[in-house]
C-alpha cells in the first residue's frame, strides 16, 4: 500500500473505504481540486484492487482526469 493511500485512509471520512473490498458502492466526490480527486480515485482503486469507473461532467474534464491518473503532464 502506498504512503499516500495509508495517509488518506487515516481521514475519518475516508476510513470506510476498506468496506469496498467485497461490495459495490457508488462514491460521489465533490469539493476537491482536480489532482486531489485523481489521488483519491487512485487510492480507492488500489484499496479495492478492482477496476474503477469514473463518470465525469464532460469530455474536457474526462481528459483532465485521464491525464491526472496516468501521470502525464
Amino acid at each position: 500500500m502506498s504512503v499516500l493511500n495509508q495517509e488518506l485512509l487515516k481521514i475519518k471520512e475516508l476510513s470506510g473505504l476498506r468496506e469496498f473490498e467485497n461490495n459495490r458502492f457508488p462514491v460521489y466526490i465533490t469539493g476537491l481540486a482536480e489532482t486531489s480527486r485523481a489521488h483519491l480515485v487512485a487510492s480507492i482503486k488500489e484499496n479495492i484492487k478492482r477496476p474503477v469507473v469514473i463518470i465525469c461532467s464532460d469530455e474536457r474534464y474526462g481528459e483532465i482526469m485521464k491525464k491526472n491518473l496516468s501521470g502525464d503532464r
